[in-house]
Parts: structure tokens; sequence; C-alpha cells
């Protein structure tokens, strides 16, 4: 057997409990994958929910790690939820440290949401995702008193309002500063001050459930804290931005809209000035909120991986959306790459790590001037963060200015997308690298059928040529890859299929051609090679298939299929024909082959897929058969063995290095191998439901075309319910590799 056994993929192409809601608005809508990329956000009366000093939530007394559970607390439903949004408050910590918040269960991101020096009171507002039981984790790296209010939740995708809760971004307008008695006047202990809301600052008069601000507090004479909440209840128990005497603070706040479209502001002691900067609303329109599992730091100024200036008064990009630039001053968002549900405004902490001097920092579109307004009022040599809501430049950077010389810290919690269009433009789409499950589009050629990967992946038209381009791959959410744009010239091409390693196209005259690498004698023309020419980036029309390869030695071909190390065909006669990998051949061998032999006794047969263990195949009767090496049982299947658990009739077989699966013709979906498998067992996936097509995917595996071209996918390994593609409508193919799923319209 030859020396190469990596990982590799292929594909065969033929184939809410009650809340109390603060507004009147609908909570939930029926879900639909096409108009929902993210959650909608559901405000609700102001609770607090955790407060280790009486024991609310959590054990009495300081403490270093906390896990709240937030399902049907607070208003908060038991299922439907991606994330809360709490204002997170540290009391008398023993040390200097900080604070984090993330899902339960999973491990602790290299972030913070908040930094706090030794018997300091502060708090800080997140958006924190929480787990499938509704629940997430802080850890404190010194012991304290923690407390957790909640304002609101944002929903699942699959439980998104269309009419309600979707997030509209404003440039910062200052709507209260009773310095200058804008909106209202300085309260004093125990005062309380009211400001409009909707009607102002490009906020609508009505249909506003919540707003976004950030609240300062300025020259107070006591240390305290004020508290936010919709105009007209009773106010409740809850702190929007606590502060010590003299100090200027600021803190991000979503704040339920009340009585008359009014949010009042209660000061607990003493005598301070407040502004008030509202920054976007949540309505009827607009967009939906997507959090990160895990948030991810954009940037640490102090590393030298990027270039950043700490000076005063210094002005620095920074890209912070999924199609920007890796590093700042580059250019930003490739010119033909556009969202399915393009980003429209980012939810990020801002760190000052240690001014030299009190100061500001102020971040905004890279391609808009400054807004005269701070986003975070950092202390003289102390560490001071602050959410913000931040929109990006058309060139997907933002820019965060510095009033003072200091070391910047950004960390990326979440960000909000806009509805996709209704339909999918026409082209062809992908998703899936790096996590990033929106589509974009990659090019908008009409009259593609099917999409394969490869070294270079491809697409063939319905005019029998091939379209190619380079893999398209991010590196911290960002597009790293240039494209190359491909054309064969034949425009003989019938069916094409492929793994990572090598692309079969059958041609009408039923000669087959191979491409990419031949270290197995996965090219069947009698040679074997280490060299793969069509992975070299360098290539620029015109291309023509079959100069980087080698024609299989067989004709009379009427199907191909492609494992990870074994290509296969199917010939007039009905015979079965596989070359390559010794394991993957069902001859009775596990010799490697250099040409095409037989399969055994296999004959008929409709769709054939395979990965680096096992190969599956479908008969024209719908009966599946296997062989390969069977992890379960350590045992080698060398010709084929009929498969009974799965399908009664199955239509196709789709493999990559996780698994395989077979579409039934009742439409459903069965998972017959999951790579380290502990048993031999096949798994009924729902979800969909009138599935059409499958394709292998990237991490964790198969994805489905459903009767009304919407497209969906596995969201984990193990996961047996399918979820959909975001945005996607009115696909007509998918197609996939190791790392990256497409859909053609």
């Amino acid at each position: 057997m030859s020396k190469r056994f990596v990982a590799v993929s292929a594909v065969l192409t033929i184939a809410a409990a009650a809340a109390v809601v603060v507004g009147a608005e609908p909570t939930t809508a029926s879900p639909s994958p096409t108009a929902a990329p993210g959650g909608s956000y559901v405000a609700l009366m102001p609770q607090r929910i955790l407060a280790t000093q009486s024991g609310l939530g959590a054990p009495k007394g300081a403490t270093q790690q906390v896990t709240l559970r937030t399902a049907g607390v607070g208003g908060i439903p038991t299922s439907g939820v991606s994330a809360v949004a709490v204002n997170l408050a540290v009391s008398a910590p023993s040390a200097a440290g900080y604070l984090v918040a993330y899902p339960a269960g999973t491990s602790r991101p290299g972030t913070t949401n908040l930094n706090y020096v030794a018997n300091q009171t502060v708090d800080a507002m997140a958006i924190v995702p929480v787990n499938s039981s509704g629940a997430f984790t802080i850890d404190s790296q010194a012991r304290a008193q923690l407390t957790a209010d909640v304002f609101g939740y944002f929903t699942t995708a699959a439980t998104a309002s269309s009419t309600a809760g979707r997030f509209t971004a404003l440039a910062p307008t200052r709507i209260m500063d009773t310095r200058s008695h804008l909106g209202a006047g300085k309260p004093g202990p125990g005062g309380t001050v009211t400001v409009q809301v909707t009607g102002t600052g490009g906020i609508p008069a009505s249909g506003v459930s919540a707003v976004v601000v950030n609240t300062i507090v300025l020259g107070p004479t006591a240390t305290g804290y004020v508290s936010g909440y919709p105009t007209g209840i009773q106010r409740p128990g809850t702190a929007t931005i606590r502060f010590d005497h003299g100090a200027t603070r600021s803190n991000r706040a979503i704040l339920p809209i009340g009585q008359d479209g009014k949010i009042s502001f209660y000061n607990a002691t003493g005598t301070t000035n407040i502004v008030v900067d509202v920054n976007g609303y949540f309505g009827a329109n607009g967009s939906y909120y997507l959090a990160r599992t895990t948030a991810t730091r954009l940037l640490d100024s102090r590393s030298t991986a990027r270039p950043w200036s700490p000076s005063a008064n210094a002005t620095n990009n920074l890209g912070v959306t999924v199609d920007a630039s890796a590093y700042l001053n580059e250019t930003g968002r490739t010119p033909s790459l556009t969202d399915v549900a393009p980003t429209t405004a980012v939810w990020l902490t801002l760190t000052a790590v240690r001014p030299t001097t009190s100061g500001y920092t102020t971040a905004h579109p890279s391609t808009t001037a400054r807004y005269p307004y701070s986003d975070l009022n950092a202390a003289a040599a102390k560490v001071t963060n602050n959410a913000a809501m931040v929109l990006p430049g058309t060139d997907g950077n933002i820019s965060i200015y510095a009033s003072v010389a200091q070391q910047v810290d950004v960390d990326l919690d979440g960000y909000f997308v806009a509805a996709p269009a209704v339909p999918t433009p026409a082209g062809l789409w992908a998703w899936g690298v790096s996590g990033y499950d929106s589509a974009f589009q990659v090019n908008s050629t009409p009259g593609l059928k099917a999409v394969v990967p490869g070294p270079v992946d491809f697409a063939l038209g319905a005019d029998g040529h091939l379209r190619g381009w380079i893999v398209p791959y991010f590196t911290n959410d960002h597009l790293r890859s240039s494209r190359a744009n491909l054309a064969d010239g034949g425009g003989s091409v019938k069916q094409l299929v492929g793994s990572q390693d090598t692309t079969y196209v059958l041609h009408n005259d039923g000669t087959v051609d191979a491409m990419g690498w031949n270290d197995y004698a996965e090219f069947g023309d009698g040679t074997q090679s280490d060299q793969a020419p069509v992975a070299d980036w360098s290539i620029t029309p015109p291309y023509t298939v079959g100069e980087t390869g080698g024609r299989t030695q067989i004709s009379d071909v009427t199907l191909i299929g492609a494992a990870s190390h074994n290509g296969y065909a199917v010939k007039s006669d009905g015979t079965v024909w596989a070359w390559g990998n010794g394991v993957g051949l069902g001859n009775g061998t596990t010799t490697d082959s250099y040409v095409p032999v037989q399969v055994s006794g296999l004959t008929n047969v409709v769709s054939i897929a395979g990965n680096i263990r096992l190969t599956y195949a479908v008969g024209s009767d719908g009966q599946l058969w296997r062989w390969g090496y069977l992890p379960s049982s350590s045992t080698y299947i060398l010709t084929p063995q009929q498969v009974t658990t799965a399908c009664a009739k199955g239509v196709s077989v789709a493999a990559d290095s996780y698994g395989a699966w077979e579409l039934c013709d009742d439409g459903s979906v069965w998972q017959l191998y999951r790579d380290r498998q502990s048993t031999d067992t096949t798994v009924h996936l729902s979800g969909p439901g009138a599935v059409t097509a499958i394709a292998a995917a990237p991490s964790p595996g198969v994805q489905a075309l459903n009767a009304d071209g919407t497209v969906w996918r596995l969201p984990s390994v193990t996961a047996t319910q399918f979820v959909p593609v975001y945005g996607l409508s009115g696909i007509t193919a998918i197609g996939g590799g190791t790392y990256t799923s497409y859909a053609l319209r």
C-alpha cells in the first residue's frame, strides 16, 4: 500500500415559554432558512438574576466562578435562546484581575468582559452566548462578589422573528447631556431624570422595543450607580453603570423603551452629570444577531503581529468583518465578494490598557469621519473596558482613535447581519470555511449545474465546460485567498466528481480524465506521481482539462465516482471498475492498482462515494453496498457487502473524511458511518424532510438540498438534526469538500 495516509474528503455530485416583555412586539415567528441568518432581540423588564452577596442565583459569598442557568429565569424562555444581554459586575475583588463570561461547558476564551483592581466595584455590559440548556459561566481571576442583571435575550435563528427585534445601527447621537440640560438636568441623590428616545436621533416614533446606548457619568460627588429603565414601570433593583467618587465612567446598555417612548435614569447617591448617546434600535426591520460561541481577540496592540500606533491622537484601522483583510491598512472587502447576509455592525469589547493619562477612545467606520463622541472613557494607568457597537466601513474595517497614549485590546463577541436577498442571486455560493455559516458569492456565472472539490475546485456548466477557482479560505474570520478564474475549452464534460486530492472528468465519448494528486495511482493511467501541478496557484486562463493529469485507461464509461484515494467507473455493460488505493478496490485484495480493475460482483450502480476507510455504492434497485476497512470491528471488507440497516431504497451516497451518508427515495437521509465511531450502526438524520440531493461538506459532514431550494447542514460531528444554511434560496445543486461547501443557483 502506498505511503501517504491522511484524512481527506470525497463527494459525488450526482447526487417559547411566556415572558414579561416590554413593548407590544411578538417574540417569535415561523422559522425560515431564507429570512433569519441570526437571532432577533426580545426586550425584558430589567431584572437581577445573580447576586452572590445575597445568594441569588448562586451560593452566597465571594467566588471565582459561577455557572448561571438562565432558561426560565427573568422572563427568558426555556429554549430557542442564543444569547442574553446582561450587565455583569464585580464588587470587592481580592486582587486586580479580569472577568469573562462564555457558554457553559465550553472552553474559556482568551478575551475579557471587564477588568478591575482590588476592592473596586465595576460593571460591563455583555451579550453572552448560552449553551443548549440556557447556561453561561462567569470566570473571575480573583475572588469577588458577582452580580448579573438581565435586560433581554436573542433568539436562535430558527426561532427569530421577521417582524420584531431586528437591529438598525445608527451613527451615535447624543440625546442627553445634563451638563448643558440637553434632554434633562443633573439629578441629585435619589433623583430620576427622563429622556425622550423615540422620534429622536434617527429612531422611529413607534415600533421600537429597545435601544443601544452608551451611558457616561462625569464628576459624581459620591460612589454610586445609575439605573436606566423604561419609563412608566416601577424602578427595578438593577444597575446600568457603577462608578467611584469623582470618576468618569462609561458603560454600554440595551435599554427597553417605556411609556411614550421614554427612558428614565435613577441616580442612587450624590450628584452626577449623565450623558447618553444612542447607537441604534430594535424594531420591525433591520438585522439579526449572530453570537460567536467563542469570542475572538481581534487585536492586542502590544503584539508585533500587526502594525499599531499607541501614541496619543493616533487613529488605527482594524478589519472586523468576515470578508475584510486580515491585517490593518490592507485592502478590505474583495470587490467581487458578496455576502448573502452582509455584516451591518459588530459587537466588540474595547479595552484601554494603562493609558498615560485619563482619556477616551472612539470607534467608527473606517470610511467616515470620526464621531465627536466616546466609546470608552479610561483612567490613567488602569485597564478599562466597555462594549461597543460599531458599523464597519465600506472596506470592511473600523477605525479606532485614542486621545491619549495607550495600548488597546479588541474582542469580537458577535455581529449583526442583514436579512438575505430573496431569491438568492444567480451564481456560485460558498460557506463553511473557519466556521462561517452564512454564504458568500464566489462568482455570478450563470448556467452552472454541478460543483466538486479538488486541489482546484471546479463547477460544471450546462454547456459542458468547466469553471475552476482556488479554494477560498479564512483566517481569523477574514478572507485570505485570491481566486483564479479557470475555464476549459473542450465543452465535452458529462460528469464531474472529486476528492480533496483528485478530480475526475467524464467526457461525452465515455473517456475519463484525472487531475491532481496521483500518489496512490488515483489517475488510473498506469503511473504514480507525487506531484499536483493543478494546485499551482500561479495558474492563469486559458486552462485545458487533461494537461495536469492523466487519461484513465478505461472507456465506454457512463458514470464515475470518487473516494479519498480511489476512482470508480461504471461501464455501459453495468460492470463497476476501480483504481488507486488497494483497500478501496473491492476486488478481494489490498494491493494498489495503477489501472482500473473490476469490482467483484457489483453491477448497475447509480452512485458511488467513499472516504479513506469505506466506499459505498447504490445499485439501480436501491440496494446499498460497502467495502473497505471497518474500524468499529478492525476488519477488512475486501468485496462488496450489502447493507440493510439504512434506506429501504437508496438514491445516492456522499462521503468525506468524517463519514458517509445515503439519500433515500422518500427524501430522508441516513448517516452510514462516522469516523472513530465505536459501533457499526446507521443513524437517521432529521431536518428538512424532502431532500433531493446530498453532498459531503466541511466539518462536520453532510449537506442537504431541500425540494424548496433551501440548503441544510449538520451543526456538529455528533448532531442528528439538520439546520439551515442562512440565506440561500432557489438553489439547484450543491457540492463540497474538506474546506468549503458550495451551492449553485
